[in-house]
């Protein structure tokens, strides 16, 4: 004798998942790629944006214009700065899936959600040996996932109780400022083109180090796909015709 709870009584078997094949692996790889690029596009816009924020000098007291132009510059490079750590995330979510403890989706159910992650588990290890990712590739820095995952549940605890003071969009050495206990997670954003240290809320990651992983990781999607490309002319070539399918 068996029994069932509602949950399963209710719903269906579930229908067998599909293989992750060629197909799903060059969505995927398409929306790394993505990401990717706009990462790149934003680092590069960041330097330019830092590099004529500098040029304008820091005048005593400034001009109005410079002021101005200043502040501008400043704001553009953190509106950067952030697009490099969001698509990074992104990035590294599509590559490192998370794999245990994931909430149920909208209507999904438990076995629903177990078969889902089983999944994810399967194509995170079949993109990373694809793409040959390294276990420690700067790109999957925890600073970067939490930026986008945890960020709100860390504001609300810095939030919730004194001294409540938020350091926001400061560019340049983080002991500039000084006399404050627990300094460094009080740092909302703060960029320090020096070494390129990017920090949220006390987590720091290197951004020349994320850009070089990104420009590596490049390279290795397109290389995959072109071995996807490859492999899909070698399947549908006609075994008399050398030259390839014909439409």
């Amino acid at each position: 004798m068996t029994s069932t709870t509602p949950e399963s009584a209710d719903k269906p078997p579930l229908p067998d998942v599909l293989p992750f094949d060629d197909f799903a692996m060059d969505c995927y790889l398409d929306e790394i790629q993505r990401h990717v690029g706009r990462a790149l596009n934003a680092a590069r816009l960041m330097d330019k944006a830092i590099a004529m924020r500098r040029s304008l000098g820091f005048n005593v007291p400034p001009s109005p214009s410079s002021n101005a132009e200043g502040q501008r510059l400043h704001e553009k490079a953190f509106d950067h700065a952030e697009t490099v750590v969001s698509e990074t995330a992104m990035v590294a979510q599509l590559i490192w899936p998370k794999t245990k403890n994931g909430q149920m989706g909208p209507g999904e159910t438990r076995p629903e959600r177990d078969q889902r992650m089983k999944f994810a588990e399967g194509r995170g290890a079949a993109i990373r040996e694809a793409l040959s990712v390294p276990e420690d590739s700067p790109i999957r820095s925890r600073a970067l996932r939490n930026s986008i995952e945890h960020f709100d549940e860390r504001l609300d605890r810095l939030m919730m109780y004194p001294p409540r003071i938020i350091l926001r969009n400061n560019i340049g050495s983080k002991d500039m400022i000084t006399g404050i206990e627990g300094l460094e997670e009080m740092h909302l954003h703060h960029f320090n083109p020096e070494d390129g240290q990017y920090t949220i809320l006390g987590e720091s990651v290197s951004l020349p180090d994320v850009t070089r992983a990104l420009q590596a990781l490049d390279r290795q999607v397109v290389a995959a796909k072109e071995r996807l490309a490859a492999r899909h002319w070698s399947a549908t070539r006609r075994p008399w015709d050398p030259g390839g399918p014909h439409l």
